[in-house]
């Protein structure tokens, strides 16, 4: 829950994106050109992305213990789940060390004003280092598809009535098909605009950090289908 809270900061606030100086992402010299803007902002918005993938990993981990539930062809399929979304969130934090490195070396380059040479290395230092972070990005989003459908596809089949919590579970499972999709899309289609691709893929995002929050809501509230207990104990109360 306070990874989602955290991550909103970063979401909004981060130079480049949708609220300050909005540049085409796909850019990256104009992406770069705005970090060395805002370089301050630059870093404060990557480090709280990483404590926000730090925070969904603690969370995520509560449902590690969970018991697949006899009888259930997919509740085994939580545990995979959980682990490739570390993995992901793990390269996505690689990424924002990628990010710091960049703006630190656009720090330098407009530092180096005096010295062209020095200033054009450092540049173009920092924009191969922009291709490195774009490439785990890319990474992680060829990831986080599989391992949403996963937690979904575990969660789900705890819940034997129709409640938000199932709801949610559900919504990860159809958020990574989706962007499965998405991502294939962006692959295979170039004709399609990349950054309409990459607004589907910020909105499908969005929404799978709502449905995470209401998983954390759901543990945080001790839900029988969510805490580490023998699964035959699991309740069919709804609150």
């Amino acid at each position: 829950m306070a990874g989602v809270v955290v991550t909103l900061f970063p979401s909004v606030f981060t130079p480049g994106g949708w609220l300050i100086s909005p540049v085409d992402q796909t850019n990256y010299v104009e992406t770069l050109e705005v970090l060395a803007k805002y370089p301050s902002l630059a870093h404060v918005t990557a480090m709280a992305a990483a404590i926000s993938m730090l925070l969904y990993g603690y969370g995520l981990l509560g449902l590690l213990g969970l018991r697949s539930i006899p009888g259930s062809k997919f509740s085994s399929l939580l545990q995979y789940g959980v682990i490739t979304s570390l993995f992901g969130w793990g390269i996505f934090l690689i990424a924002m060390g990628k990010r710091h490195m960049t703006v630190h070396l656009m720090q330098r380059s407009v530092e180096s004003s005096g010295d062209p040479v020095l200033q054009s290395l450092l540049f173009d230092a920092a924009l191969n280092g922009y291709a490195d972070m774009a490439g785990l990005i890319l990474a992680f989003l060829s990831i986080y598809p599989s391992a949403s459908m996963m937690v979904g596809l575990g969660l789900a089949p705890r819940f034997k009535s129709l409640n938000i919590y199932k709801i949610a579970s559900i919504g990860l499972f159809v958020i990574g098909v989706a962007g499965f999709i998405n991502f294939v899309v962006a692959q295979h289609f170039p004709a399609i605009a990349l950054d309409l691709v990459l607004g589907v893929n910020n909105s499908l995002l969005s929404v799978g950090a709502l449905c995470l929050f209401i998983v954390g809501v759901g543990m945080y509230r001790q839900r029988q289908e969510l805490v580490q207990n023998d699964a035959t104990d699991l309740t069919t109360e709804e609150e």
